[in-house]
């Protein structure tokens, strides 16, 4: 079974309607909540998507 803790940290790796509303029920509970980072984190990776790492079309065997 898993603890009202362990469900609070596994909660607080994700920002989700889901793990805010799960934090908030921990806490009304009295148990120790940490948030998570905001949102701003969701888009870190996505600018990383979008940028020239080179073409496709470089690559040694199609020469």
């Amino acid at each position: 079974m898993t603890s009202l803790r362990e469900m609070a940290e596994i909660a607080a790796r994700y920002d989700t309607a889901m793990s805010w509303a799960m934090l908030r029920a921990l806490s009304e509970e009295g148990v120790a909540v940490c948030a998570p980072r905001r949102r701003a984190h969701a888009y870190d990776h996505l600018a990383w998507c979008f940028r020239n790492h080179g073409s496709p079309m470089d690559a040694p065997w199609l020469l």
